[in-house]
């Protein structure tokens, strides 16, 4: 008997797109606040190509999420991780 032998799969794998981390460096001028703030770090994109993404196009998702509108979002600079 042969202990090695493959096993039936009884499974079914799904692939999930994985998030991709990207360095990002940018300024939120919020009326609400009093000085612009600066924020930097890793963000982590769950889109299928962020590589179609533009500079605007990050303004706007990070607009979304830190809930100011996106021409208060400057973004200084960003990139993949290497």
């Amino acid at each position: 008997m042969n202990r090695f032998a493959a096993a039936p799969c009884r499974f079914v794998a799904s692939f999930v797109p994985m998030s991709t981390p990207y360095y990002a460096s940018f300024f939120v001028h919020d009326s609400r606040e009093r000085a612009v703030t600066q924020y930097c770090g890793i963000i982590e994109m769950a889109r299928r190509n962020p590589r179609d993404l533009g500079t605007r196009d990050l303004a706007v998702l990070l607009a979304r999420n830190l809930d100011v509108d996106s021409a208060d979002v400057e973004v200084l600079q960003w990139g993949p991780v290497h």
